[in-house]
């Protein structure tokens, strides 16, 4: 029996000639249409941007032309919106802070009625106004004695006494609101002239 003996490819500077080349399969992937990709998508996003900037700008300048310079009736408003612009930047505010003063300043302005802004807001007021209207005692009409008690309390004096018989008793006038306030604009929603987040005047 012959001894085993490989034969071993010699070595030339390192490399061996009978080695397959080194590389990536290009069948793969196309490195060359990846970037042709990202350099077009790139171009195609500065592009948009120059239109939408074009545009916007152009909007812009036909509103100003179309309000024109400042008259009576808006001159006061205009004067009061650039000495707050002037404020808010000299105390550091950004951009986007100075446009949301002036929107909501021009929403104060807007008369009555308006469109519901904030109703998030509007609903946390209403809340506020009915447990204010639910939870104290509140002098309906001191001349006779009559005060509104909390809910609870109500509670407890109809299961001790039960409920009072009138005799003769009307029927309900239904053009009014049965509750005091409920119906009226809640003091510091987006409705109400003069917003705030106090509810001691609901009454």
């Amino acid at each position: 029996m012959q001894p085993y003996n490989p034969q071993i490819t010699p070595q030339y500077g390192g490399t061996n000639p009978g080695a397959p080349t080194v590389g990536h399969e290009t069948r793969d992937v196309n490195v060359r249409a990846v970037l042709i990709f990202l350099v077009l998508l790139a171009v195609c996003g500065v592009g948009v941007f120059a239109v939408c900037y074009g545009v916007y700008s152009a909007f812009d300048r036909y509103a100003s032309k179309e309000d024109g310079p400042p008259t009576t009736w808006n001159a006061p408003a205009a004067r009061a919106d650039a000495a707050r612009t002037k404020r808010m930047e000299e105390q550091g505010a950004n951009r986007f802070a100075m446009e949301q003063q002036q929107y909501e300043d021009r929403t104060e302005r807007f008369p009555q009625p308006r469109l519901q802004t904030d109703d998030t807001r509007d609903m946390q007021m209403l809340r506020q106004q009915e447990d204010a209207q639910l939870g104290y005692y509140v002098w309906l009409d001191p001349s006779q004695g009559r005060v509104a008690i909390p809910i609870d309390r109500a509670i407890d004096v109809i299961a001790e006494r039960g409920l009072p018989t009138v005799p003769n008793a009307r029927p309900i006038n239904m053009n009014r609101p049965l509750t005091v306030g409920v119906t009226k604009v809640a003091h510091g929603s987006s409705h109400d002239p003069k917003r705030g987040g106090d509810v001691s005047n609901f009454f």
